[in-house]
């Protein structure tokens, strides 16, 4: 269908409606950034630390098993460290420490002498991890304690995930499926107006239809993840193309 022929009920509203359709967008708007905060504020904090984290958008949806922040050290899969210079036997005697029943004992243990715990992280880790280096120092249990132990991130139960798609389909359904439907009404090309229905169609789908598969298919965790990236995305290619259509001067041809 060509725009020309496209029938267009936002072009030509009187000034009124133009600001009350600008009004009822900025409400989108804003119900779009306050779902991506809620996601942060929810789940910000699954893991332990501050700020939303891979891990945590996995452990809403699937078991996920994050390892002590020492022995992704030592395994070089903790984020931001650099890999750790360790003789095999060095590396041996933490990971035989990391393993122990008796942690706090074993730290600085003299029957160790060199490959005790302590002894390890002052050789290898001092340059950073001191009294007045740029990480926390390791001059004692204390200041290892909190570094030693795993998390293990649940999801909610399967019945209350049902709930929640109870109330978040028929919601995210019909604020995705009106704004993107009224992109199809304004000036634009056939592709470029469509766009917006297809990326929060396959969105929608691709999301809430992963919701509960996930648990059991960590695969799906990323599908969640591109899903509501594409519904996310066709929200807003559909406010930018009404807005236009609302604000910009008709075409001379329908003037």
């Amino acid at each position: 269908m060509d725009p020309s022929t496209t029938i267009r009920p936002l072009a030509g509203l009187p000034l009124l409606a133009r600001l009350g359709v600008t009004g009822f967008l900025a409400i989108a708007l804003l119900g779009i950034w306050a779902s991506v905060r809620q996601i942060e504020i929810h789940h910000g904090k699954s893991d332990g630390e501050p700020g939303l984290s891979a891990a945590d958008v996995r452990g809403a949806y699937h078991t996920t098993t994050i390892p002590s922040p020492m022995l992704a050290a030592l395994e070089g899969t903790l984020e931001g460290h650099p890999p750790l210079e360790l003789a095999d036997d060095q590396r041996a005697a933490l990971l035989a420490w990391l393993e122990s029943e008796r942690p706090a004992q074993d730290f600085d243990d003299i029957d160790l002498d060199l490959l005790a715990p302590v002894e390890i992280l002052a050789e290898r880790c001092s340059d950073c991890h001191a009294k007045d280096g740029s990480a926390a120092a390791f001059g004692d249990f204390a200041d290892v304690k909190g570094l030693l132990a795993g998390k293990r991130l649940e999801p909610p139960p399967p019945e209350v995930r049902w709930t929640s798609l109870h109330t978040h389909a028929p919601g995210m359904v019909g604020f995705g499926l009106l704004l993107t439907f009224l992109a199809l009404f304004t000036r634009f090309g056939p592709r470029l107006r469509s766009l917006p229905i297809a990326l929060g169609g396959i969105g929608i789908a691709l999301d809430l239809g992963s919701w509960i598969p996930a648990r059991d298919t960590a695969v799906l965790v990323n599908g969640i993840v591109a899903g509501g990236a594409l519904y996310t995305a066709g929200c807003l290619l559909a406010v930018l193309l009404v807005l236009l259509e609302v604000w910009l001067p008709r075409p001379a041809a329908e003037a």
